[in-house]
């Protein structure tokens, strides 16, 4: 199945597991082992520039390739601070920030929207880089022998930004780094085991991250801002 496709459904999945929820069978559109998010880091005291890694994740695949960022800053040496969207303080007092978010029914989940909504003047005007998560781009990937996105498949993600464009206006034209996801097809729940391989076309089953792609990213961002 092709890209819009997909993409429609899990549009349309989205927004039919909010009615589910709201229904009483959220449970089935829940994850069967619990997420595994990195710890918030707090920034270090010190002297030297600061940083602030801010992301929206699910299940933690997302958090854990912020946490590679924050250490690969480390080694720029950077004092960084790692954090959630949930509980990310305001950007108002670091020398730089690394934004991102996973996707979730093609758009940038709640809390990095909202994040983003109360800061998004502010992160603007600071030196600050964006990226984005997602199985999309896992498939996108695999269809290329060289590995490396193609003007057009960036295109088709950066569909994914329009909300995140609605919450913070000002971020419209921050360029974006887009990096694959990881599934883990057993903690699905038979509802989303079943559907999920429909949509896609297959099942793409593992981790399809790059770290060694996520920090020479955050490095040559951050070696940018310097």
């Amino acid at each position: 199945m092709n890209v819009p496709n997909r993409r429609r459904f899990l549009k349309y999945a989205g927004l039919g597991s909010a009615a589910l929820i709201a229904g009483g069978i959220g449970w089935q559109f829940r994850p069967t082992t619990p997420a595994d998010f990195p710890d918030d880091r707090p920034l270090p005291a010190g002297d030297g520039r600061s940083l602030l890694v801010v992301y929206g994740s699910m299940m933690g695949s997302t958090g854990q390739q912020a946490d590679w960022m924050a250490e690969s800053a480390k080694s720029l040496g950077y004092r960084v601070q790692l954090a959630r969207a949930e509980t990310a303080p305001p950007p108002d007092e670091f020398d730089a920030v690394l934004f991102g978010s996973a996707i979730q029914a093609s758009r940038w989940v709640e809390p990095a929207l909202d994040w983003a909504s109360r800061h998004g003047k502010v992160l603007a005007a600071k030196p600050h880089g964006l990226f984005q998560c997602s199985m999309t781009c896992a498939g996108m990937l695999m269809s290329r022998q060289d590995g490396k996105l193609t003007p057009e498949q960036k295109a088709e993600l950066t569909k994914d930004l329009a909300a995140l464009h609605e919450a913070a206006p000002q971020l419209a034209n921050s360029p974006v780094e887009f990096f694959p996801g990881r599934l883990e097809f057993a903690r699905l729940t038979p509802v989303l085991r079943l559907g999920y391989p429909i949509v896609s076309g297959s099942i793409m089953d593992g981790d399809h991250r790059r770290p060694e792609a996520v920090q020479v990213w955050s490095a040559s961002v951050l070696g940018s801002l310097a």
